[in-house]
């Protein structure tokens, strides 16, 4: 009998334009001092998961995210990177404060951009176009890795992660306003014969939101981060 895969995702640490509070998309920010911290505890959180394979998107901040998280694991995985990862594609708005724009445009037309299934912002890409390309992802690289392997790695971004929740739940549309995932909390999936058994939302915060429906089975994991991983010095990263 097929054993169950674990696929755990993990969103990027805060970026220098997250900071900002500015439309990020696939402009290639860095990691602030904020999001390297929130690694390192994420790496802390998933420290006793072996990974067999690491997938994550061709932007820095999921690479350099993705090597802190395995920096110090006893793991030996492929490495794969991916461009259908990548952060939702915000055109026009891309670099703009979202606030300004809100400001400029309107709260309900910056809200319908933002998370409006099938609508695109000014030059940019649709949740749906996201889905699409997330689609092509699990159906040519993940379902195969997961079908070799049992446990996998998975680095990327807020719509990114939102889409391929929707995909691996089979959910429809409608739940994908409500999916969050925070920066470096990672969601342990554990799949067998390619459906979701199980969920498991790990977190070092007492403000996360349960943003699942109900007849998903999912249990949140509270983490107590010590100090010392917290507030230790960066180490370059590979």
């Amino acid at each position: 009998m097929k054993k169950i895969t674990t696929i755990v995702l993990a969103r990027h640490g805060q970026s220098t334009y997250n900071a900002e509070d500015r439309f990020t998309g696939t402009y290639d920010a860095p990691l602030t001092a904020r999001g390297r911290e929130q690694a390192k505890n994420c790496a802390y959180m998933l420290q006793n998961y072996a990974f067999d394979v690491v997938i994550r998107s061709s932007l820095q901040r999921a690479i350099d995210t993705s090597q802190m998280i395995i920096r110090d694991s006893n793991s030996k995985p492929i490495m794969v990177t991916d461009a259908r990862l990548n952060e939702r594609d915000y055109g026009h708005l891309t670099g703009l404060n979202k606030h300004d724009s809100i400001q400029k445009y309107g709260e309900n037309q910056v809200f319908l951009w933002r998370r409006g299934f099938e609508t695109c912002p000014p030059g940019g890409e649709s949740l749906q176009q996201t889905l699409l390309r997330v689609q092509s992802f699990c159906r040519e690289k993940l379902m195969p890795f997961a079908s070799q392997h049992s446990t996998i790695l998975i680095v990327a971004h807020g719509n990114s992660l939102r889409a391929m929740i929707l995909e691996l739940l089979k959910l429809t549309s409608d739940h994908s306003t409500a999916i969050e995932v925070g920066w470096c909390t990672p969601w342990i999936l554990q799949m067998h014969q390619n459906v979701v058994t199980n969920i498991t939302i790990h977190s070092d915060s007492d403000h996360i939101t349960n943003t699942l429906p109900s007849h998903v089975p999912h249990r949140i994991c509270k983490h107590h981060i010590p100090k010392k991983i917290a507030s230790q010095d960066d180490v370059a990263i590979a």
